[in-house]
């Protein structure tokens, strides 16, 4: 796993803690622990997303991942130039094979990115390429979308990461809760 030591697919011995999932796209209406289910089909969603949802990783494992990747660690620069050969696919935004690279949208800044999505489980990397600054946010429920992080969550750690001024970021609904796994951290968060 290239020294990625908490990264590792649905299965396999790990050292990592799982988080509980919880969906609410199977239900539609509100978010519900996918343990709860009378049949356990987390087993059966693994397998069936293999490589597009069933590898698990830490934010550090994450943030490490992304580093090294645009920085040359994991392929050559001619693969790397390849893979960002990008086309346009909306304002600001265009794609390679993989990896989208937005224009001036976070901090007015060009950041790599890509995430992912699965019963339960959402994520969201960017990486800087000026600052070299890296973020991976990650969720154990699926109720907010992929582009609520990359608009709201990713540009508030990258501005306090770089000291920037404060801005505030508002939240979908009064009854949106925000947890840190683990709960209570060890005063940490990665």
């Amino acid at each position: 796993s290239a020294g990625y030591g908490n990264t590792f697919f649905y299965g396999e011995t790990n050292t990592a803690p799982v988080p509980s999932q919880w969906t609410m796209n199977l239900t539609g209406t509100s978010l519900v622990e996918m343990n709860t289910f009378s049949i356990n089909i987390i087993p059966q969603l693994f397998s069936l997303a293999n490589t597009a949802g069933a590898m698990f990783s830490t934010a550090k494992d994450n943030v490490q991942f992304w580093y090294d990747l645009v920085k040359g660690n994991l392929i050559t620069r001619d693969e790397f130039n390849e893979m960002t050969q990008l086309t346009t696919i909306a304002s600001n935004t265009e794609y390679g094979l993989g990896i989208f690279r937005y224009n001036r949208r976070i901090n007015n800044r060009t950041v790599y990115s890509h995430g992912g999505t699965f019963l339960g489980f959402i994520n969201e990397n960017a990486i800087d390429t000026f600052s070299g600054v890296a973020i991976s946010v990650m969720t154990n429920q699926d109720s907010i979308s992929n582009a609520r992080l990359l608009t709201s969550f990713i540009p508030a750690l990258h501005r306090h990461t770089l000291g920037l001024p404060y801005l505030s970021t508002k939240l979908p609904d009064a009854s949106f809760n925000f947890t840190v796994f683990p709960n209570p951290t060890n005063g940490s968060i990665h």
